[in-house]
């Protein structure tokens, strides 16, 4: 059985507003309405508890009956610090509880994903796992308003949340805390100080929390971004022909005809819907991505080009629902090839072969392509952005 303590009950003064800044709107559902709405779709939880303020339970209850879940809730009232509000939740903990999640409520793109992989980090020996960050800017202790020391970034981690850990762990190491006597900031410093061991495992910036107004601001954009839902890319490539290089187009190799001039292997079909997909997703184009100037990438396959873009597609959070493609060519004649540049692509893109169209077409003897010189290649790309970063459900 997982559960969950979602603390709602934090004053947030540094957002700079008289109201709880979980009760901020945007487009209508307040940021706990977003949180709420990204744990209960996760399907990882059994048991959530609210931590909120007394005054303002019924306003979250509200909140809470916009959402359809299926997760049993239970409400708590907060304490003055984060640990008081903390041993307050675990005492509506259901004792048959096998493991506990502690979530901040400011941090709303929670998902399925950082969940299980926090939930297979843990066994007995380390009783707790939580999500990190590097630290990428450099660190410096103050004293007043002079700097003490510069301190060594590569032994330092940003800590998020949800952290979890093995319920009857967490609930001993807890009772062992003198409750005035240490400051807990971060719930996997309990067992820290416990003794327990605490595993860290990767986490990602979009699971920042909600601070400061500037913080907010971003976390309106990222909604509106995700509200384009579809995204259309074109993509357009020509290569000149060369006698001594193979012909491939669209990872199938065409003997005895002229090849195509290229730092790579000059798979103009491949380039084409590269450019397309990283066009749709609003990114540079291929070149900045496999410049023509390293050599790292000379000869490369452009199947192997296009997994990695692949890759970066699925990092922003889009999915590929279909390629419409047309080469021009006046030779060879690409039909007999068309399925198996399709079998190729759709093996990369992990899409359906009828999820791409490939076309072929001559210049009717104009211009350099119809005098047999060059060959150019059109791609267009349709992506969709899963809904608010809650993906992999």
């Amino acid at each position: 059985m997982n559960s969950m303590i979602l603390l709602c009950a934090g004053a947030g003064s540094r957002v700079g507003l008289s109201l709880n800044k979980l009760l901020l709107k945007h487009e209508n559902k307040t940021l706990a309405q977003y949180t709420l709405e990204n744990i209960f779709s996760s399907n990882q939880i059994d048991e959530l508890i609210i931590v909120v303020k007394n005054s303002e339970i019924e306003i979250f209850k509200n909140i809470l009956s916009k959402i359809r879940h299926t997760v049993k809730v239970k409400f708590t009232s907060g304490g003055k610090t984060r640990f008081e509000s903390v041993k307050n939740g675990l005492l509506s903990v259901d004792p048959e509880s096998d493991y506990l999640l502690i979530h901040d409520c400011a941090r709303p793109f929670i998902n399925n994903k950082i969940i299980k992989i926090l939930l297979n980090n843990i066994d007995k020996d380390t009783p707790g796992a939580i999500p990190f960050l590097s630290c990428s800017d450099t660190i410096k202790e103050k004293e007043k308003n002079i700097v003490k020391k510069t301190l060594n970034r590569n032994n330092l981690i940003r800590i998020q949340t949800p952290q979890v850990f093995i319920t009857k762990i967490f609930k001993d190491a807890i009772s062992k805390i003198p409750s005035n006597n240490i400051e807990i900031t971060d719930d996997s410093s309990i067992l820290e100080y416990s003794g327990y061991k605490v595993k860290i495992c990767k986490g990602y910036e979009k699971l920042f929390k909600i601070t400061t107004i500037e913080d907010w601001e971003h976390f309106c954009e990222i909604i509106d971004r995700d509200k384009l839902m579809y995204r259309i890319g074109q993509g357009y490539d020509i290569h000149r022909k060369n006698l001594k290089n193979t012909l491939i187009i669209g990872g199938v190799k065409i003997l005895n005809e002229k090849g195509l001039e290229g730092h790579s292997d000059a798979d103009v079909l491949i380039h084409a819907i590269i450019d397309s997909l990283l066009g749709a997703a609003g990114l540079s184009d291929i070149g900045t991505y496999f410049p023509d100037t390293d050599i790292k990438y000379k000869n490369i396959s452009s199947l192997t080009m296009l997994k990695k873009v692949s890759e970066i597609i699925e990092k922003e959070n889009f999915v590929i629902s279909n390629i419409d493609t047309t080469v021009i060519a006046q030779s060879p004649k690409l039909i007999k090839y068309i399925p198996e540049m399709k079998i190729n692509i759709s093996k990369i893109l992990k899409i359906k072969i009828n999820q791409i169209g490939i076309k072929a077409k001559t210049n009717e003897k104009l211009d350099a392509v119809g005098n047999d010189k060059a060959i150019i290649a059109l791609s267009t790309a349709l992506i969709v952005r899963r809904h608010c970063y809650a993906e992999e459900n």
